[in-house]
């Protein structure tokens, strides 16, 4: 693995980041440059409804994916690299957390696979487990540790190479979403020098929220919620009357624009969209105040004085205002492709360049993979890798 590391360091080139999710899928690269990384090219393929309710259809969607972005790569250059990062969807990825006794380091792995062989709908045997350590609790007089479990059935694992392998692709990494995720913020999130500081980060994608508290760049807490922003757009839909067509054009209108927008005309317009998404946005807020909570309860940290916001969803400058007026405390919008010189045609969605392209924050996290771990070894924070039990499928890495 050093000598991968190695080859990925004396590059102009990322590996290819892929995050699938459940409406689409997106694939980045990045390219060295003074200073930094920018994006070299990128691409999105949104899935048929078909394969959005059918996941026996879904790779073969992402094959036509496959081939259509890397037959015109979306970007600048095209894709320069055959080597590929990818992140699976919490619906092929799960993730599950554990208490367990304090215990060297030696035995954990395999009290992992025995509490995973209870916890996950699948046998973990065959596929890929791996963990890491959240942090130190106490339960009741005892001492245990909180452990993350990542798991992938074996079925997914055959359905991803092969797929991978059609396409003529190299994979040299499979991400858990909140490792990705958490790898990413390390670069567009703000550097606090406290060694105690928490942070926590809303994945809002289409049919869930991915909720991730870290603490001093570690993994500390994660959690699937399933509102997303079709949850919003039933609700409009439902309130306001209108076409699934014209709710999403809506939406985004008004998401844009906020209370600013341009005509008086709207308002009545936009208080009823307002008073539809808010339910929705509530319930939302109410299951982040949770995590929340049960992150202070459990590791009696400090509440994080703001909620960061990534996904496609958070576009949405109406539905950051709803959770910051539920949630009372502030909501940040973050933005990844900042820094990254991004072409236009990648961040079609929402604000254009100036949003920063927050739906694109995992696939940004799998192309720094190697590239983090490489800085770790010079003492830079970074996201907690998982450690690979025994058992686990070496060909992901």
């Amino acid at each position: 693995m050093g000598s991968l590391l190695t080859s990925f360091m004396n590059r102009d080139y990322s590996p290819i980041g892929l995050d699938i999710g459940h409406d689409s899928m997106k694939m980045l690269q990045l390219r060295r440059r003074a200073g930094g990384w920018e994006v070299a090219a990128g691409g999105i393929h949104i899935f048929t409804d078909e394969a959005r309710e059918n996941p026996g259809t879904r790779w073969r969607q992402i094959d036509q994916g496959l081939r259509a972005l890397l037959g015109g790569g979306g970007g600048r250059a095209g894709f320069r690299s055959r080597q590929i990062v990818v992140s699976l969807d919490y619906e092929q990825a799960l993730v599950k957390n554990a208490r367990l006794p304090k215990m060297p380091a030696e035995e954990l792995g395999e009290a992992v696979r025995w509490e995973a062989a209870d916890r996950f709908p699948f046998d973990v045997a065959g596929g890929q487990l791996r963990y890491l350590v959240a942090g130190d609790v106490r339960q009741g007089g005892e001492q245990r540790q909180e452990v993350l479990m990542f798991a992938v059935e074996d079925q997914t694992l055959r359905d991803m190479l092969r797929t991978l392998d059609e396409a003529k692709l190299h994979p040299v990494g499979l991400d858990a979403h909140p490792i990705a995720l958490a790898r990413a913020a390390g670069f567009f999130m703000p550097c606090d020098p406290d060694p105690d500081s928490v942070q926590a980060l809303a994945d809002i994608g289409s049919h869930s929220c991915q909720v991730l508290i870290s603490r001093a760049g570690r993994v500390v807490f994660f959690k699937s919620v399933d509102i997303g922003s079709r949850d919003l757009t039933r609700a409009v839909i439902e309130k306001v009357g209108t076409s699934l067509e014209d709710t999403n054009a809506l939406r985004l209108r008004l998401g844009r624009g906020g209370e600013t927008q341009e005509a008086n005309d709207e308002s009545q317009v936009y208080r009823a969209v307002a008073a539809a998404m808010r339910p929705v946005a509530d319930r939302l807020a109410q299951e982040i105040t949770l995590c929340l909570r049960y992150y202070s309860v459990t590791f009696r940290g400090n509440r994080p004085e703001c909620v960061y916001c990534v996904g496609g969803a958070s576009h949405d400058q109406l539905l950051m205002k709803l959770l910051e007026e539920s949630l009372s405390m502030k909501v940040a919008v973050c933005k990844p492709l900042a820094s990254c010189n991004p072409p236009a045609e990648i961040c079609q969605w929402g604000g254009g360049l100036d949003a920063g392209g927050p739906e694109w924050a995992v696939a940004f996290g799998c192309c720094l993979k190697p590239i983090v771990k490489d800085r770790q070894k010079v003492a830079t924070v970074a996201a907690a890798e998982p450690e690979p039990v025994e058992a686990a499928a070496t060909t992901t890495g």
